[in-house]
């Protein structure tokens, strides 16, 4: 127990030198400042064996100093040091690919979609891959585009009537030649999708 909460200790206040070998360095003091995306005050770093403190900013006498411990999400401040942020700029959330398919397919399934065939599924994903559309593992959300375009083509895609899909297909996958059902519905599939993420991604806002 003493040995994981000094663990603890030194992974969440320490300090590293990247011109030293070794770290990360306990600095007394210096780990006092509390984390703020918004309102550093000051910036800390090693100069040829000083540890220096300095301002980014005018300080009001009586307010709490602030350093930055990097445009860090909220998942990884939670990670790395036990606490979150209510207005992080830097928050994402990493949706994955498995779930968006899934949904998808499920999406496709209720409908009695003539693409819900697993062959058929499959086949619009190798093509949403090869033209750069569906990446390896997960789509990043940020809080500046929570539905980014290539999520929204996707979901399209994979949802699209087959002649529809076949049209733009046959384009090569034009962006001239996309058909109009793949944008008018982007608000039935949110209404769809929303939910069933945010239940599987605590991040993803309700």
């Amino acid at each position: 127990e003493n040995w994981y909460r000094s663990l603890a200790l030194v992974v969440s206040r320490g300090f590293v030198d990247c011109d030293v070998q070794g770290g990360p360095f306990l600095v007394p003091v210096a780990d006092l400042f509390n984390h703020s995306s918004s309102k550093q005050g000051v910036r800390l770093s090693f100069d040829e064996g000083s540890f220096l403190v300095h301002a980014v900013r005018d300080i009001e006498k009586g307010e709490e100093i602030y350093n930055s411990y990097g445009p860090l999400s909220n998942a990884q401040l939670l990670k790395q040091y036990g606490f979150v942020e209510s207005s992080n700029p830097h928050d994402i959330v990493s949706l994955g690919v498995d779930l968006i398919l899934a949904t998808a397919h499920q999406w496709c399934a209720q409908r009695g979609c003539l693409g819900s065939s697993v062959d058929e599924q499959q086949a619009r994903q190798q093509a949403l891959r090869r033209n750069g559309r569906l990446p390896a593992k997960a789509f990043v959300l940020q809080k500046s585009d929570l539905f980014p375009q290539d999520l929204q083509v996707v979901l399209h895609v994979l949802t699209l009537p087959p002649l529809d899909y076949l049209h733009w297909e046959e384009s090569n996958f034009s962006e001239d030649a996309k058909p109009v059902s793949l944008w008018t519905t982007p608000l039935q599939l949110t209404s769809y999708f929303w939910p069933a993420w945010s239940r599987s991604n605590p991040g993803i806002p309700p």
